[in-house]
């Protein structure tokens, strides 16, 4: 509990009437939140925690047992049976559900969490689905079928009509048919003469065009450049070879000279080194260096004992930069990734899921292929009822070929349990496919992990110890933990790795300084000065070099380009010729084609409507019989639609009659608090012509003609009381009433007068409805301290006003 030390707290409840009080923030509502049998969510408890629940529901004993000591295991027991032992938390919620009849939805509007006035046009929809009384779906799904097929039909009729005027006026005359003829045949003797000479010269027109437009634009520009070239010339070195020879040459010297500026470097580093090591070196530099030195180990010993996991690592700042960037990766994929303590995601487990499906899907085949059977079956004896009946001519008996009304009730019969039993296979393959995906999920996300591991081997000693942990299987968020932790190591360690490089520097120098002297120092800043004279003359000299190399590679370019571009030009003038005599082919072969494609074009008219007459009057005919058998489904559906009618038919008469009840219901149970009229009233049809409802309850308020849209538009205590009612009434449809009834700081939005009302009702609730128990969480002392014969559960004493005995019945630890 939020404000409380208490770890655990055990309730014997023994009477109708419970109160939970305590100051805000004391956990009243989080511990409402659980007197119910759904399975604990982990998250709401420390490690080690347990929610044990035990109950009396309609003769049975109950026990519910939520386990966190390790992982998350979910029991409950009936009558000293167990019905479930150990099992997960999905299993746990199933099982309530087929004892108790008991959601998670169905909590949350205990606890006030879902709340009618707040609930959209689907969601209340989908909660008067729920009630058992209400099942219209059928006639309104048959209605909107049959209207929109009404539509259709009378659509088609039309249609068909213009069709037949159409198809009518398109008969042509024997005159014409021969001028047709003749047409064809003298255009199939110019088509084969075009085929006989046309030749595909395999490319396109414009794309030649643009390629030899591009040749003539680069053939210019290279003339041009070739023509306005000015390199100077260097009249010794003419020859290709001869010059790459003198540019070795140089490069050769060049890497001379770069070779003893690097050994001149050195040694002058060096030697700088041993200078600067003997002007710090004084007695002085030496005791603070020292001093230094031993702040430093004593630094260095307290960053160590801060580390929390101390774990080896051997390049603390590059195992630093790996974890940082590696936080975001493990957070996006172990938030998702559910335990695995139990191995209950394994390869053996998903071949059986498997298996299963294919089974599945085995008998769904078998029974989906039976009912085809049978409703072509049936297809064949209403086929033979349409002919009609015959008569004898002798004794006037009457009956119809080929027909048994029997036989097809039985068939009807059969195929109606079929399409049952197509409906619950297909909902248990959809089951198992989600047990499967679940398992390759699982998979995926481990596969990840692996991957995420194997990229940052830089950190294995981090690896192996969430291995040695096992907290990917038993606790993946752990890992999370570890890793800020093991971050906050490596940043210690990252600055031990400074004070160490500090500490050899100091060593170093303590060390030099007892090998060198004073008179050392001449001697050394002489042969300073003598080799950064050495290294300025080697330098000049380099450059002159470089100078002479850089002259000789540009002359070098120049020639090569010169070379180059000579025999591209050659190349470029070739292609232009090539190029000049395929434009002439492909102009040649797209005018041929052109005359093709027209001369085909209008082949393909003519034989069109040569075929169109020979099909004409077998089209009419089609036509007409259509037309006749449409007006007389058009008949038998105007009969159906008028039937089905939700404004005079059958819809009308019952669609709004339970919501009409269950309002009036809700409105019994406001009028028991409300001071004055207020009234909720039933939804009606969305739109008109429309077979759905709006789902918006009017709410009118007072005697006179004061009316909002739908009951969220009320006040605060309006909508308040409202929600009250439906949860009441709602848990009487939902067979909820011997249940227990939950009131969370109810009525707190009320003025005086309803709220004075609202203890007065409170305190008889038990009279008038059904429910076992009531439990009370409240902040006024006018509605708590009203309720004289309640056990009372304080879970805070602070800001409370209490004159009623208190926790006589609670054990806090």
């Amino acid at each position: 509990m939020r404000l409380n030390h208490f770890k655990s707290i055990k309730v014997d409840f023994t009477q109708p009437i419970q109160q939970i009080l305590g100051t805000n923030g004391a956990g009243k509502s989080s511990f409402l939140s659980e007197l119910n049998p759904l399975p604990g969510d982990h998250k709401d408890f420390e490690k080690g925690g347990l929610k044990h629940i035990v109950y009396e529901h309609r003769g049975a004993h109950y026990e519910t047992i939520s386990d966190f000591t390790v992982g998350n295991k979910h029991s409950l027991i009936k009558d000293g049976i167990y019905l479930l032992k150990e099992g997960n938390a999905k299993m746990m919620s199933e099982l309530i559900t087929q004892e108790f009849g008991y959601t998670k939805q169905i909590r949350d509007l205990c606890l006030g969490k879902l709340r009618f006035t707040r609930m959209g046009p689907t969601e209340r929809r989908q909660w008067f689905t729920l009630f058992p009384s209400v099942d219209y779906r059928y006639a309104i799904s048959s209605y909107g079928y049959t209207k929109e097929r009404l539509r259709d039909v009378s659509g088609t009729i039309k249609e068909q009509a213009k069709n037949l005027v159409v198809e009518s006026s398109k008969l042509l005359k024997e005159d014409e048919i021969k001028k047709i003829q003749v047409e064809i045949h003298q255009t199939h003797a110019i088509i084969t003469e075009l085929l006989e000479k046309r030749h595909n010269p395999g490319k396109s027109l414009i794309a030649t065009e643009a390629l030899l437009a591009e040749t003539l634009s680069q053939i210019e520009l290279l003339s041009k450049e070739l023509l306005s070239s000015n390199e100077e010339k260097l009249l010794d070195l003419t020859d290709i070879e001869e010059l790459e020879e003198k540019i070795h040459e140089l490069e050769k010297q060049l890497s001379a000279k770069d070779s003893v500026l690097k050994t001149l470097s050195e040694q002058y580093s060096q030697l700088k080194e041993e200078s600067d090591i003997l002007v710090k070196s004084g007695i002085e530099g030496i005791d603070s260096a020292r001093e230094k030195l031993l702040t430093l180990e004593k630094e260095k010993n307290r960053l160590f004992e801060l580390k929390q996991l101390k774990l080896v690592v051997s390049d603390p700042i590059r195992a630093l930069e790996a974890s940082e960037s590696l936080y975001n990766q493990l957070e996006a994929l172990l938030v998702h990734l559910p335990t695995n303590e139990d191995k209950k995601f394994n390869q053996q487990a998903l071949n059986a899921s498997r298996a299963h499906k294919e089974k599945i899907k085995h008998v769904l085949d078998s029974i989906t292929q039976e009912a085809n059977r049978l409703i072509g079956q049936i297809a064949h004896l209403k086929s033979h009822r349409e002919k009609g009946e015959t008569e004898c001519p002798q004794c006037h008996h009457h009956w119809i070929i080929g027909f048994d009304a029997e036989l097809l009730s039985q068939y009807e019969e059969k195929l109606e349990a079929l399409h049952a039993d197509i409906k619950i296979k297909e909902k248990e393959l959809v089951s198992v496919e989600e047990e499967i995906q679940a398992f390759i999920d699982y998979g995926v996300q481990i596969r990840l992990y692996r991957q995420i591991q194997e990229a940052r081997g830089d950190i294995s000693s981090f690896w192996d110890f969430v291995h040695q942990e096992q907290y990917l299987f038993n606790n993946p968020n752990a890992i999370l933990l570890a890793l800020k932790k093991f971050n906050h190591d490596l940043n210690l360690d990252s600055q031990i790795t400074n004070i160490d490089k500090e500490c050899t520097k100091l060593n170093d120098l303590l060390k030099l300084s007892e090998q060198l002297n004073q008179t050392d120092i001449k001697r050394i800043t002489q042969n300073l000065d003598s080799i950064s004279l050495s290294i300025s003359q080697i330098t000049l000299e380099k450059n002159l070099v470089l100078i002479e190399r850089d002259k000789l590679k540009n002359y070098n370019k120049y020639l090569s380009y010169l070379l180059e571009s000579s025999n591209r030009l050659d190349t470029l003038l070739d292609t232009k010729a090539q190029l000049e005599e395929t434009v002439v082919k492909i102009v040649e072969y797209e005018t041929i084609n052109q005359a093709l494609k027209e001369k085909q074009s209008l082949l393909a008219i003519k034989e069109e409507q040569l075929s169109a007459i020979n099909n004409q009057k077998e089209r009419i005919l089609y036509l007409e019989e259509q037309i006749k058998r449409l007006e007389k489904d058009q008949e038998v559906l105007k009969i159906l639609v008028q039937e089905l009618s939700p404004t005079e038919g059958l819809i009308a008469e019952s669609m709004l009659g339970f919501i009409k009840h269950f309002t009036d219901q809700v409105n019994k149970e406001i009028n028991a608090i409300w001071s004055y009229p207020l009234i909720v009233k039933s939804c009606t049809i969305s739109e008109e012509g429309d077979v759905d409802l709006d789902y918006k309850f009017p709410l009118r308020i007072g005697e006179e003609d004061n009316e909002v849209t739908d009951i969220s538009d009320g006040s605060q205590a309006m909508k308040e009381i409202i929600d009250y009612a439906f949860l009441v009434t709602a848990m009487q449809y939902l067979d909820l009433h011997d249940y227990p009834l939950l009131l969370d700081e109810f009525s707190a939005s009320f003025d005086e007068t309803h709220k004075a009302r609202a203890i007065d009702m409170v305190k008889n609730i038990l009279q008038f409805h059904r429910f076992t128990q009531l439990f009370i969480v409240s902040h006024h002392f006018n509605f708590h301290g009203a309720m004289s014969q309640a056990e009372v559960c304080v879970l805070n004493e602070e800001n409370l006003t209490l004159n009623n005995p208190f926790n006589e019945h609670v054990t806090f630890n």
